[in-house]
């Protein structure tokens, strides 16, 4: 199986083994040097590889398998399930990838309590603004503007319309890397295909017809939804489109 490898083996600038050992198996990925459904080497070929430990080996596979990259079948060894699109690489840094993962499960939870209680305590004041928001989404998808800020607000608009101020603070922690996270999905997005931004657009369209129509089961879903394929969409090639 094909290898990419740097000249000068691990990075020097990372202190953890396990850190840098991730960082080249997902560049390795990205770039196909492993197809999706195929076998990863053995720990004790990466372990010769790469010239580290087994129990650094073993750390940063099971970073792989939690950011949902591969599976460890028991006796068999651990398979590659998805790739991501090559751009990644191109628009963060891949040692960044594990904490962007980690944000989405994080909104999916924070955004997706703070949509249903949107869609029961929203304003019509508050809906006027997330249509509003819209427009200037549908502007940002559709090319005529680079800037995330527009997402960033939209999803902003609809912590503050739960009208709980423990929701809105967690979010606001969230926010650095959440600003990380939506530059990479828009530059994905961006570069996809105009079918794919449609759909990027109508699961924002879907949240606020469900705090419209104050069904907060339905609000919650649609959020929950929205973040859970953005984290898809970073994830797996097959689905930047």
């Amino acid at each position: 199986m094909a290898h990419r490898m740097l000249a000068s083996g691990l990075r020097p600038k990372r202190t953890k083994l396990s850190d840098q050992l991730y960082v080249q198996l997902v560049e390795n990925v990205v770039a196909g040097g492993i197809s999706e459904g195929s076998k990863l080497p053995s720990e004790k070929k990466l372990v010769e590889t790469y010239g580290v430990s087994r129990p650094t080996v073993r750390e940063a596979l099971l970073r792989l398998k939690n950011d949902g990259l591969i599976e460890v079948r028991r006796g068999s060894g651990a398979y590659l399930l998805r790739r991501p699109s090559e751009r990644l690489i191109e628009l963060i840094q891949v040692a960044d990838l594990p904490e962007i993962l980690m944000c989405y499960e994080a909104r999916i939870a924070i955004e997706g309590s703070a949509a249903r209680l949107a869609a029961r305590r929203r304003t019509a004041e508050e809906v006027l603004a997330l249509k509003r928001q819209l427009v200037k989404l549908e502007r940002v998808l559709s090319g005529r503007h680079s800037s995330i800020d527009a997402d960033m607000e939209f999803h902003r608009q609809v912590a503050m319309a739960s009208h709980n101020t423990f929701l809105v603070e967690m979010f606001r922690q969230l926010e650095p890397i959440t600003l990380k996270a939506m530059r990479l999905a828009l530059g994905l997005t961006k570069r996809g295909s105009d079918q794919r931004a449609y759909k990027v657009w109508g699961e924002h369209e879907a949240i606020v017809e469900a705090i419209e129509a104050r069904d907060g089961q339905a609000a919650e879903v649609a959020m929950q939804s929205h973040i859970y394929r953005v984290q898809r969409r970073v994830l797996d090639r097959t689905k930047d489109q």
